[in-house]
């Protein structure tokens, strides 16, 4: 049995994105925080390296509106939570992959996600975004 795939042209350019920056906008890892620049933002470490329970709220901002539009990050901790990111760490939650039907890429990053969050000891996840927050939560 052979199994293959047919996407439209059209997608090719947002899959390889995905496949090798992480992000839908093809957007480097080292300009993802670029945002924190003015910010006392934390960044999620693994391992011994792990910072305290306080600091283990992951701040999801991979959404293309959030990671590059001001607007979300004007007063981060208006809400009174202390959290962290994973800064160039960070991928995308996959959930164009997931509606697009490329179940393969969105498989392996939402892998690679979890693992990611286990090893840093994330504990509980926020985002302004809800198609971030229903992959995530899914």
């Amino acid at each position: 049995m052979q199994i293959e795939s047919k996407f439209p042209p059209e997608l090719l350019n947002l899959f390889e994105n995905m496949e090798q920056a992480q992000y839908p906008w093809g957007i480097a890892p080292s300009d993802r925080a670029k945002w924190t620049a003015d910010l006392n933002v934390k960044r999620l470490k693994a391992g011994k390296d792990r910072i305290p329970v306080l600091y283990r709220v992951l701040r999801f901002v991979r959404c293309p509106r959030q990671a590059g539009d001001n607007y979300y990050h004007k007063n981060p901790d208006a809400a009174g939570v202390t959290w962290g990111i994973l800064g160039k760490d960070e991928k995308c939650c996959g959930d164009s992959l997931r509606r697009l039907g490329n179940e393969y890429v969105f498989d392996k990053m939402a892998r690679e996600n979890i693992k990611q969050y286990q090893d840093k000891g994330v504990i509980k996840i926020i985002t302004e975004c809800p198609h971030c927050f229903h992959r995530i939560k899914e």
